[in-house]
């Protein structure tokens, strides 16, 4: 048997199959709207507060106001992950600019919904390993905001698995800018370097900078080019449904012999300790 699970929709605790989704939804006409991905533990949202600001952040740069406050979001959340019933999620909410008669204008109403997936890590074997990234020259609009519209990632995916990479990294003019899905750090003598302008600042990426800053590792946020990556000791992606992923080879050039690093390793352990033992701001 196929097992029931539910969303929150407009508010409303219902059946995830009973999401009803106007064709004339900006969201679907325009691709106008905004998103946000949380890991959970049992019913507790690991950083709610970080994420609620982050979707709050992003639909006013699109124009949208959203319809619910941090108690109503963090509150229903717990209940629809009560509900499901996971051990480990991923929370998705999403807020668009709903029905427009006119296909074009925001009527001030979006449509907003979250669901809760069983979170599935990735293998062993990529965080043992390491990845490879590949570069495209591609700056994303609204780069301060997390918008539906990744038509850009969505049409180099083929290239991607071509070139069996494990991310796209978005380049501009010839500066290192973020992931189509991640932010991206380097470590050099011992520093960790990660890019400040022309990205979406994730909040794995701010955990990322606490965590370094616990151990007394040096962080500086700062303009990094391409050519860096030539001489980095490390380099690492972070993402909500991802964590902390090593990287071991950028396009044909391999970092550091191909062996997952040492700060890295710190970091990614530090990280796993954060998420089993988070307690609810």
């Amino acid at each position: 048997m196929i097992k029931k699970t539910y969303a929150i929709f407009n508010g409303k605790i219902i059946k995830k199959e009973k999401i009803k989704i106007s064709p004339y939804d900006l969201g679907v006409l325009r691709g106008y709207g905004v998103f946000d991905v949380m890991r959970a533990e049992k019913e507790n949202p690991i950083l709610a507060k970080n994420h609620y600001e982050k979707i709050k952040q992003s639909a006013k740069i699109i124009g949208i106001e959203i319809p619910f406050g941090f108690e109503e979001f963090e509150k229903k959340t717990r209940k629809l992950l009560q509900k499901n019933k996971q051990k480990s999620s991923l929370v998705r909410t999403v807020v668009t600019g709903g029905i427009s008669l006119d296909a074009i204008t925001f009527s001030g109403k979006p449509t907003w919904y979250i669901l809760t997936e069983k979170y599935r890590p990735l293998a062993k074997q990529i965080y043992q390993k390491g990845v490879k990234i590949i570069f495209l020259n591609y700056q994303r609009d609204n780069h301060q905001a997390k918008i539906t519209n990744y038509i850009f990632s969505i049409k180099n995916q083929p290239l991607k698995k071509k070139k069996k990479a494990f991310e796209i990294i978005y380049v501009k003019d010839g500066k290192i800018l973020e992931g189509s899905a991640s932010n991206i750090f380097m470590v050099k003598s011992g520093k960790i370097f990660t890019s400040r302008q022309g990205i979406f600042s994730g909040c794995t990426r701010g955990l990322v900078i606490h965590l370094a800053k616990k151990r007394k590792i040096g962080v500086k946020e700062k303009e990094i080019f391409q050519e860096d990556f030539l001489t980095a000791d490390e380099i690492f992606l972070t993402g909500s449904g991802k964590g902390i992923v090593p990287v071991t080879q950028a396009e044909n050039l391999k970092i550091k012999n191909g062996q997952v690093g040492e700060i890295t390793k710190i970091l990614m352990d530090d990280y796993d300790q954060f998420v089993k033992n988070y307690k609810s701001e």
